[in-house]
């Protein structure tokens, strides 16, 4: 159990540390710009949708529910785990 619970924690610090380089090369958008400038979205918009995303992911923490948690990003914005770092 322990070990399965390092193993998920050096993903996601490789997984953030993989973002970071992103974010720092300039390749890789917050989730507000991509919302507006890839899905056509006015600034009101998109924050009143993140917003939304991100009361339903405290929701999803808070029952315990981690796969919807995770997944938050793919059912609110088809878009993949790298943004749920902005939902927070």
């Amino acid at each position: 159990m322990l070990t399965e619970f390092k193993d998920q924690v050096r993903e996601k610090e490789a997984y953030y540390l993989r973002r970071k380089r992103k974010e720092d090369l300039g390749i890789m958008k917050n989730l507000r710009e991509t919302l507006i400038e890839d899905h056509g979205l006015i600034e009101e918009q998109a924050d009143f949708c993140i917003e939304e995303a991100k009361m339903a992911l405290l929701g999803y923490i808070e029952s315990g529910d981690n796969y919807s948690a995770e997944n938050v990003c793919m059912e609110y914005f088809g878009l993949e785990l790298d943004y749920l770092i902005d939902l927070m």
